[in-house]
């Protein structure tokens, strides 16, 4: 269950979650959003939860339900969802996972 998953991401330091397979459209991304919010409120816990999301970038399973990875890259930008976060799942979070 993905409120499970908050409560250890919230809990521990090194849990981390990608967005692969489960956010194939832009409406995905906004109901990640809002279900995150849903479990954590808009506060400190989102925000918590957010800086432990990274852009799943899976390449041939992103493909099974998609017409092309062109296309599953449009729909991350143009989604209203983590607008102001986007820097993070793309850049910041994977290099503090790898590397931090």
């Amino acid at each position: 269950k993905r409120k499970d998953l908050v409560s250890l991401m919230i809990e521990y330091p090194n849990v981390y979650t990608d967005t692969s397979y489960i956010c194939l459209q832009e409406k995905d991304y906004e109901n990640l959003e809002k279900e995150i919010i849903k479990i954590t409120g808009k506060g400190e816990n989102f925000e918590k939860v957010c800086e432990k999301i990274l852009f799943g970038s899976d390449f041939s399973i992103n493909l099974i339900d998609i017409e092309s990875y062109k296309k599953y890259i449009e729909n991350f930008i143009k989604t209203k969802a983590f607008r102001d976060r986007k820097t993070l799942l793309v850049n910041k979070n994977p290099q503090k996972f790898l590397f931090d």
